[in-house]
């Protein structure tokens, strides 16, 4: 906004350090709620049944969601990610319940890369577009591992949308468009003092595995040039009680459509794509 100096100024008596944490200890687990897969799968309003399925999940982390695939009757579960440690910790994980351990396996591999086996009944993708350098190939790249009548589920958070900064952990105000207001510089240089102090970085790219600033106006056209047949697309993911929310969905899918705001008004982008059955995808 005034450039680095003045904007630091600005900011840092609005932020706090009881979050204060080494890279080391942010990284090496990243823990999820019970029923986090459910509750994805909720937004894309019943369109997705995992039973009988065959499953990937892309940035799986932890592994949580991989795991709660197959509770939820996948019949082979597969989770994917570039950060040893998690999954090192995922495998751990699923040795304590032998119940699943027929049906789930976890990977550790650069998913531009990777070259699985087999394609997937469903692929999912759940806050990993924001990450990656280079979205348009990493989407083709998914598509790639879906299976004739497959089903790519994706929800991610966008930078220029009210919260895609991903600076919340250290600030006492929740500002929206905090990252397009403010000058970059003087953003990182408060992250490393009061969140992350083992990990300084220069760029928006730098932070953990990268954040690449894409568009949802530029989402919307890589889905389109993916070639697979667009099922649900929206700016924001769809509400818990869509009967309150309605008005407000509406108006955020309006929104959506207008060029000039669309990419502010996305803060919860999701999209549900599905290969044809038959035919090249």
């Amino acid at each position: 906004m005034f450039g680095p100096t003045i904007d630091y100024h600005l900011l840092r008596p609005l932020c706090h350090s009881r979050g204060l944490r080494t890279s080391g200890e942010v990284t090496d687990a990243r823990p999820q709620d019970r029923g986090e897969l459910l509750g994805f799968l909720g937004y894309f309003e019943g369109r997705v049944d995992l039973r009988g399925k065959s499953v990937l999940d892309v940035g799986c982390g932890t592994g949580e969601m991989v795991m709660e695939a197959a509770q939820l009757g996948a019949a082979r579960a597969v989770g994917v990610d570039l950060l040893p440690r998690w999954i090192a910790l995922a495998r751990e994980r699923v040795e304590g319940r032998p119940e699943l351990r027929e049906r789930v396996d976890f990977v550790c591999a650069d998913i531009h890369a990777w070259e699985p086996a087999e394609r997937f009944d469903v692929v999912i993708s759940r806050t990993a577009f924001e990450h990656i350098h280079d979205p348009g190939p990493f989407l083709h790249r998914l598509v790639q591992f879906l299976a004739p009548g497959g089903m790519f589920a994706t929800l991610w958070q966008p930078f220029h949308g009210p919260f895609g900064d991903h600076l919340g952990g250290f600030f006492r105000v929740r500002i929206p468009y905090r990252g397009v207001l403010f000058n970059e510089r003087a953003l990182l240089r408060l992250r490393a003092e009061f969140f992350r102090p083992g990990d300084p970085v220069e760029r928006w790219g730098d932070i953990d595995i990268g954040m690449n600033r894409l568009r949802y106006s530029e989402f919307v056209r890589l889905c389109r040039e993916t070639g697979l047949e667009i099922v649900l697309l929206r700016p924001n993911l769809t509400p818990r009680h869509r009967r309150l929310l309605r008005p407000l969905m509406r108006l955020s899918d309006a929104l959506g459509r207008i060029p000039i705001v669309r990419d502010y008004v996305a803060a919860a982008p999701i999209a549900l794509l599905r290969r044809p059955a038959a035919g090249p995808a």
